[in-house]
């Protein structure tokens, strides 16, 4: 279920970045890249405060499945998934808002003929990092019935242990 789940969300974000077009892609792809850098950059003084904040759930001691229980300290992870995805989501939201008001370039004589195709791939691009992300945080969540639906996905395993670069990249993160 997990699986086409993921397969449909991937179609429909070619769908909605070819919809959009290339400027509009171009931009909320950016804009995530700098919202990943700005979280990057302080989420670890926040996940210090988060800390005082909020509550750390514990694992079920017969949970089935964590994709990557064993590679670090959760409760470290858990605070500063938290952090990011709170700053993150908030630059998010501001680029997003500038951005939007680029969207005349589309309408420029080269970019008008590549506009739709160049903005699904984009589109594609986009929302699997997003799923990358969801998957990953999913992944070290103790809740059991997230970690069961997430055992009986090979889409979802292979892109947490296999995106290229990504997949290390987030473990230095959050978890190591």
């Amino acid at each position: 279920m997990v699986n086409m789940a993921i397969i449909i969300l991937l179609v429909l974000g070619f769908l909605n970045g070819k919809r959009k077009g290339f400027i509009l892609q171009a931009v909320h792809i950016t804009g995530f890249v700098i919202a990943s850098a700005v979280a990057y950059i302080l989420y670890d003084d926040l996940a210090e405060k988060l800390k005082l904040m909020i509550p750390y759930p514990s694992f079920n001691s017969d949970s089935s499945f964590a994709l990557l229980m064993h590679e670090g300290n959760m409760e470290t992870a858990f605070y500063r998934i938290i952090a990011f995805a709170i700053l993150f989501f908030a630059v998010r939201i501001i680029l997003n808002i500038v951005g939007s008001s680029l969207t005349f370039l589309a309408q420029l004589p080269v970019l008008k003929q590549v506009n739709g195709w160049a903005g699904g791939i984009l589109g594609f691009a986009e929302l699997y990092l997003i799923l990358f992300i969801v998957l990953y945080i999913g992944s070290l969540l103790p809740v059991d019935e997230i970690q069961s639906a997430l055992k009986g996905s090979a889409v979802a395993e292979g892109m947490i242990k296999n995106t290229p670069y990504i997949s290390a990249l987030v473990a230095s993160w959050w978890v190591k």
